[in-house]
C-alpha cells in the first residue's frame, strides 16, 4: 500500500511541476484541497496528548484514507486533457459501469454461492488475513455483509455490495443527466443517443437495488431529485416516482423496511442515531482534534480504535481526528466544488458536459447531506473516478479563461472549446 501511494504521489508531483511551467492558473478550491491535506497532515505527528496509542503507521495508512479523494481530484487538475479526450473518459465511466452491472445482474441470479465461497470466502484469507470474526461477520464462509434482511445482495466486481452501490451512484446520475439534456435540446442527431443512455441507467438502476445499499440508493434518489428539479423536468419525475411507487408496492416487505428506516425504527438505523447521537454530545471535545488515526475504519480494522461511540459520520470523523479547521476547510473544498460545476454546467451548450456537470454536483450535493449519517467520503475507491473528471474539468474550463457570462460550446474543427461573450 505504502509504495503504491508513494507512486502515486510522485506521479502527482511530477504533473504538478509539468502544468505550472505552462498556463496553468490557481482555483480557490486548489487552495482548500491542498490546505485541507497540509491540516490533517499536523495531525499525523499531534503529540499523544490522550495517550491515545496509535502507532504511527496507522496514523500514516489512516491519513492516506482520509485524503484519496483530494490525492484523485489533483491528479485530474493537473492533468491536461483536451475536451474531446474529457468527454471520452467521461463516457467510458458510463459504460463500465453498466458492464459491471450487467455481470452483477449474472452473477446475482445465475452463480451459486459457492462460487464466490471459494472466489473470495476462503477462511485463510478472511478469517487469517482480514482477522475477521468467524462467529459474527463471517457466515459459511462469506462476509455476513454480503446478506442482509434475509436476502442475498449484489456483488460484482467490487465483490463487496456497498461498494458496488456507492460506485453506481455517479453513472446513474450522469447517464439520466445527459439524456435530459439531449431531450431538452431536441437535436435529431444527438437525440439518436437518448435509448442508449436509457438503458446504461436501467441496467445501473437494477444494479443498484440489487446491493440493498440504502445510502447509496438515498444518495441516488436525492441527487436525481435535485437535477429533475434544476433542469425543469417534472414529467420526468413523477414518471420515475410512478414507477418507484408500483415496484415497491409489488413487494410489502420493502415498503415496510423503507419506513422502518426513514423513521429509525430498524435496527441498524437506531444503531446509526444512537451513535450520532452520542457523538454530537461529545461535540465539544472533537473539535480539537485528537489526531489521525485514533478513530474511523482503518483504526479499527487495524485493532487500535480508541475514541468510540462517535457516530458514522463523515464529519464527526473527521472532526475527531483533524479539528474543527480541518473540517471546515474540506466543507470549503467539496461546496465550493460542487458550486462551481453547476456555475459552469448553466454556460455549457453540449449535454454531455453539461449532464456530466450536474450529475457530479448533484452527486456530490447528496452525498454531503448523507455524510451526516456515513462515513462514505472515506470510501473513497469507487467515487474516484468522480473526483479525477471534477479536478480535470476545472483544469480544462480554467485555460479557456472565459467570461461569467460567457458559453461553452464545441469547436467543430479543433474538437475544443471556444468562449463567446
Amino acid at each position: 500500500m505504502a509504495a503504491k501511494d508513494a507512486i502515486l504521489f510522485v506521479a502527482i508531483l511530477l504533473l504538478s511541476v509539468r502544468v505550472f511551467r505552462k498556463d496553468f492558473k490557481w482555483h480557490w478550491i486548489d487552495t482548500c484541497a491542498c490546505g485541507y491535506m497540509a491540516l490533517l497532515a499536523v495531525y499525523v505527528f499531534v503529540p499523544d496528548w490522550l495517550h491515545l496509542d496509535v502507532p504511527f503507521p496507522v496514523r500514516l495508512i489512516t491519513y492516506r484514507a482520509q485524503t484519496a479523494l483530494v490525492m484523485f481530484y489533483l491528479w485530474g487538475r493537473f492533468t491536461r486533457l483536451r475536451w474531446s479526450q474529457w468527454k471520452s473518459i467521461a463516457i467510458f465511466q458510463i459504460v463500465m459501469l453498466a458492464a459491471a452491472s450487467v455481470f452483477g445482474i449474472f452473477e446475482r441470479f445465475m452463480l451459486p454461492l459457492s462460487f464466490w465461497s471459494r472466489t473470495i470466502g476462503v477462511s485463510d484469507y478472511l478469517l487469517d488475513v482480514k482477522k475477521l470474526d468467524s462467529n459474527l461477520n463471517v457466515q459459511d464462509g462469506l462476509p455476513s455483509n454480503l446478506f442482509h434482511f434475509g436476502l442475498r445482495r449484489l456483488l460484482s466486481v467490487y465483490a463487496d455490495p456497498l461498494g458496488m452501490g456507492t460506485a453506481c451512484v455517479f453513472p446513474l446520475v450522469a447517464a439520466i443527466a445527459i439524456m435530459l439534456c439531449l431531450r431538452r435540446e431536441r437535436d435529431p442527431d444527438r437525440m439518436k443517443w437518448i435509448p442508449y443512455y436509457l438503458w446504461a441507467a436501467t441496467l445501473i438502476a437494477i444494479a443498484l437495488l440489487l446491493t440493498i445499499g440504502r445510502e447509496s440508493i438515498g444518495v441516488a434518489c436525492v441527487a436525481i431529485l435535485v437535477l429533475c428539479i434544476a433542469l425543469g423536468e417534472t414529467r420526468f419525475l413523477r414518471a420515475l416516482g410512478v414507477l418507484a411507487f408500483l415496484s415497491i408496492l409489488i413487494n410489502p416487505s420493502v415498503t415496510k423496511f423503507i419506513v422502518d428506516t426513514v423513521t429509525f425504527q430498524e435496527s441498524s438505523a437506531i444503531a446509526h442515531l444512537n451513535l450520532l447521537s452520542t457523538g454530537l454530545q461529545d461535540l465539544s471535545t472533537l473539535l480539537v482534534g485528537h489526531g489521525v488515526g485514533t478513530t474511523g475504519a482503518w483504526a479499527t480494522s487495524l485493532g487500535v480504535h480508541e475514541l468510540t461511540d462517535i457516530g458514522e459520520s463523515s464529519y464527526l470523523e473527521l472532526a475527531a481526528q483533524g479539528g474543527a479547521a480541518t473540517l471546515v476547510v474540506f466543507l470549503a473544498f467539496l461546496i465550493g466544488l460542487s458550486r462551481w460545476l453547476w456555475m459552469t454546467a448553466r454556460r455549457c451548450d453540449d449535454p454531455v458536459w453539461k449532464g456530466m456537470f450536474l450529475a457530479i454536483s448533484t452527486s456530490l450535493i447528496a452525498r454531503l447531506i448523507f455524510a451526516v449519517f456515513s462515513p462514505s467520503f472515506f470510501a473513497l475507491i469507487p467515487m474516484a473516478n468522480m473526483f479525477f473528471l471534477a479536478g480535470a474539468a476545472l483544469s480544462t474550463v480554467n485555460r479557456i479563461s472565459f467570461e461569467p457570462e460567457s458559453v461553452l460550446v464545441e469547436e467543430s474543427t479543433e474538437t475544443e472549446l471556444e468562449v463567446y461573450a
